[in-house]
């Protein structure tokens, strides 16, 4: 499942919880004020993106909004968050690394590949 081991362990989705919940508290006043703060909604959302099996269309579409929307520097947070939680199981998949990898290049950032220790 887009680079992933096909399996969601406890550890991995204990470690999205915790991110989705603190990129949440970082919401704007206007952001939560629209009811846009709800942790477990966006928790579900993405939860259900991955069950769903997203086509590789939509998340390629993704990746590149994504380049198209925010600065480097939450980029590689994006980047240091996907390897963290590739690694949460304790064990680092071939196609887990690919996958991070993949979408390091596709948005520019091998300055982010040359100071991890992914092998590409």
């Amino acid at each position: 499942m887009h680079g992933t081991d096909a399996d969601v362990d406890p550890s991995e989705l204990e470690l999205v919880k915790k991110l989705v919940f603190d990129r949440s508290e970082k919401l704007s006043d206007g952001q939560k004020s629209n009811g846009n703060n709800s942790s477990d909604q966006i928790l579900d959302e993405v939860m259900l993106m991955y069950v769903g099996r997203t086509s590789a269309e939509m998340l390629a579409a993704s990746i590149v909004s994504l380049k198209q929307s925010l600065p480097d520097a939450d980029r590689i947070q994006i980047l240091q968050d996907l390897a963290n939680i590739a690694s949460a199981d304790g064990v680092l998949y071939p196609n887990e690394v690919q996958f991070i990898v993949g979408v390091a290049k596709q948005w520019g950032m091998e300055d982010f590949l040359s100071s991890t220790n992914t092998d590409t």
